[in-house]
């Protein structure tokens, strides 16, 4: 194990990793897992052993045993097990981030079974700082408490927003896609927005509630209702549209389907 070299500092956790399809596709112990190996991580390099040969665990990584991890995250080492399985696919094929999590055996000549295995967190450094963060703890604990009359206005504002939202907006009429699509925006990598929702063409309200999306071929549309029909429905319910999103393509459409 590392000595000594995650006892301090702290970890972010963004908010917008809620709309991950990544965290979506885990459990609520798995979720446990998650943030735990994220606490465990170094935030400074430092140093472990196996069987007496020192070796390097650089910041971001984690020298752990997988009954070590189970115990810190309250769970089994069979869902440890699985979690890094699912932490270590590589999605990126399919528009995702890539692999949250990669592993390597630092000493010379071994491998799985017959020597120690170090996990990396990929990214590490999203998970740490930021821009309006000074990046020290005494820094951040001067600073909170100025959050109080900041979050009252912020809640008063949002409550305003809601009204105007149920009321159509201080503009009129709204509109539904736009709206999804620039709170997407503002949430997702540019790469992965410009890559799955810049194409799509929303055709407003339909028949039973529903808000008819296109996209450019039956590939982009069965890869959104995979991965991110759930993160859309929430999206839709937090923007207080009472409606329900359904993909077509334009083939269908043009041939009159809508899915």
């Amino acid at each position: 194990m590392a000595s000594g070299a995650r006892e301090v500092g702290w970890v972010k956790l963004w908010r917008r990793l809620r709309s991950s399809p990544l965290w979506r596709s885990l459990r609520a112990d798995q979720k446990g897992v998650l943030a735990t190996l994220l606490l465990l991580a170094n935030w400074k390099p430092g140093q472990a052993r196996w069987h007496g040969r020192p070796y390097e665990v650089a910041r971001g990584e984690l020298a752990h045993s997988l009954e070590e991890i189970a115990e810190e995250a309250g769970c089994t080492v069979k869902v440890v097990r699985t979690t890094l399985v699912a932490l270590m696919a590589d999605d990126s094929e399919f528009g995702g981030n890539g692999a949250f999590i990669t592993e390597r055996y630092p000493i010379s000549g071994t491998g799985p079974g017959t020597g120690p295995r170090v996990l990396r967190i990929e990214k590490y450094e999203d998970f740490q700082g930021g821009t309006t963060e000074t990046g020290t703890e005494s820094g951040t604990d001067q600073a909170r408490p100025g959050h109080g009359s900041g979050t009252g206005r912020a809640e008063r504002e949002e409550d305003q927003e809601g009204k105007e939202l149920e009321e159509g907006g201080p503009g009129g009429a709204r509109d539904p896609w736009g709206e999804v699509l620039r709170a997407l925006e503002a949430r997702m990598r540019p790469d992965l927005f410009a890559r799955w929702f810049a194409p799509l063409r929303g055709h407003g309200h339909v028949a039973g509630g529903l808000l008819l999306v296109e996209a450019p071929d039956r590939f982009h549309r069965d890869f959104l209702e995979d991965q991110y029909a759930a993160i859309l429905a929430d999206l839709l319910v937090e923007l207080r549209l009472s409606l329900q999103l359904q993909f077509t393509t334009a083939a269908r459409r043009a041939a009159g389907g809508a899915s």
